[in-house]
């Protein structure tokens, strides 16, 4: 029974003054959408080109305008990991999701006839196979023989398909093909779980109460007697290899029929199971007047490898050509002509792709007085500070967003043709950032031969808004480093 009548809020005295003439409204949590305090009737509609509110409001006025900032940073994570935010929900727990997705996937025990037979074809090689080989086997199967599509088929995003029909069709989305897996696994006496995921870029802390919301699925299984995620929607992805969307990454493992379901949401802690980014180069360079003749090979792998493959895996010898002179002339200063290239594990999904190039640069030396220049052209040197530009933070910068690597080690061997001697040679030097960031550089002259070494170790890739000063000061070092040159007459 109503017992008073809901009265309608009181009109704020603000609506429909002029801007700057009227008071601000307090946002009622951090990172709020801006509480507009005046009138707009009259301002022109945004577009990409054009926004009358950032007259007042942008970065480079707000101050002479008292008008609030809006602010963006550069790598921040996305506003559900550090604002207040109000997390509701109607599922009792995480084992009440995690119960409800398994009866949804319908993991019977029936093994269809068609799955059988492509478990036989996928460990024809290896019949008395172990375990570990088998789980290797059965992944690059689906991986070379299904087709991913971001589509969810027939029963929508939830229910996987049966997966004698993705072996029919050979397309499947995410369940789909994790599915499979798990099915195919199970046929050859392996117990593997569909795992539920929110993807690192959704935020690390945003699903904190029991839900749905998850937009990817993968597969766990036991690999070398550890658990194992395994990422199945792409055909460039090495075993054990997984994206960075995955790092980190809210999981939920969905038991098999029988098992306990978790009692909790889980995040993904894949540097126990994964490969790393690792990359490992050698250059040797050999000075001719004013040319250098480059042969340079390189190991990539993990995520590295991947992006090779899906990137020239499947165009012609002429694109292939045009890419790695692009990627060549951003490193090198002067005039570039690619003469030969080799790739090695391009059309396989081996760990480690290899990459040899051979080179040559025209215009490479510069002169100062009687004195012959050449910078060292590290392969990922950091040319300045520009993506550390703002002088101050307010957020965590996960440089992750910008660099992969775990482990890089690059090694430049340097010599002359006609007998002329280095002179200027840089000085051995560590950098380090908190224990998370490492970079190494030595300097070693022999008989006239001068080898160049760089490697880069990242175990923590999270930069604290208290920290950033620091890390900014750590990377002007880095730069500096990373452009000196050497001298030779």
């Amino acid at each position: 029974e109503v017992t008073a009548v809901d009265q309608a809020p009181e009109a704020k005295k603000y609506l429909g003054g002029k801007p700057g003439g009227q008071t601000k409204v307090a946002r009622t949590y951090r990172d709020q959408p801006p509480v507009i305090p005046h009138a707009v009737e009259n301002f022109d509609e945004i577009t990409l080109e054009e926004n009358q509110c950032l007259t007042c409001h942008g970065p480079d006025v707000y101050k002479k305008k008292n008008a609030p900032k809006i602010k963006s940073e550069n790598l921040m994570p996305v506003s559900g990991d550090f604002s207040d935010v109000l997390h509701l929900s109607s599922i009792p727990d995480w084992k009440f999701v995690a119960e409800w997705y398994r009866d949804l996937a319908n993991q019977s025990d029936f093994i269809d006839p068609t799955v059988s037979q492509a478990v036989k074809e996928a460990l024809k090689d290896i019949p008395n196979g172990t375990n570990d080989q088998k789980v290797k086997a059965i992944y690059e199967y689906i991986i070379n023989n299904i087709s991913y599509s971001q589509v969810p088929f027939r029963q929508g995003p939830y229910i996987p398909q049966e997966p004698a029909k993705v072996l029919d069709s050979r397309l499947g989305d995410c369940k789909d093909v994790s599915s499979l897996f798990v099915k195919m696994t199970k046929e050859a006496g392996i117990n593997s779980q569909l795992v539920l995921v929110n993807t690192r870029d959704n935020g690390r802390k945003t699903m904190l109460l029991p839900s749905i919301d998850f937009n990817h699925c993968i597969a766990k299984t036991t690999y070398q007697n550890k658990e194992a995620f395994l990422e199945l929607t792409s055909k460039y992805i090495s075993f054990l290899t997984t994206p960075y969307s995955l790092d980190e990454a809210q999981i939920l493992p969905i038991p098999s029929k029988g098992e306990a379901a978790p009692a909790n949401l889980a995040v993904s802690n894949l540097k126990q199971s994964i490969i790393p980014n690792k990359v490992f180069s050698k250059t040797h360079v050999i000075i001719k007047g004013n040319q250098l003749d480059v042969e340079k090979k390189s190991k990539y792998t993990a995520n590295f490898a991947t992006n090779y493959r899906s990137g020239y895996r499947n165009i012609s010898k002429e694109e292939i050509e045009k890419g790695l002179l692009e990627q060549t002339t951003s490193i090198y200063s002067g005039s570039v002509k690619l003469q030969s290239f080799l790739f090695e594990n391009l059309d396989n999904l081996e760990d480690t792709l290899i990459l040899t190039k051979k080179f040559t640069v025209a215009n490479a030396v510069n002169k100062v007085g009687s004195l012959n220049i050449i910078p060292l052209n590290w392969s990922d040197k950091e040319p300045n500070l520009n993506f550390l530009a703002e002088d101050t933070r307010s957020y965590l910068l996960d440089y992750k967003i910008r660099n992969l690597t775990d482990y890089d080690e690059e090694e430049i061997t340097i010599s002359t043709s006609k007998g002329e001697k280095f002179v200027e040679i840089p000085e051995n030097a560590i950098f380090t950032f908190d224990n998370q960031i490492t970079y190494t550089y030595t300097y070693k002259l022999e008989n006239n031969v001068l080898k160049a070494k760089r490697t880069v170790k990242v175990t923590s890739f999270d930069i604290l808004p208290e920290r950033y000063a620091a890390f900014k000061e750590f990377f002007a070092k880095i730069v500096e480093e990373d452009n000196k040159q050497i001298g030779f007459k």
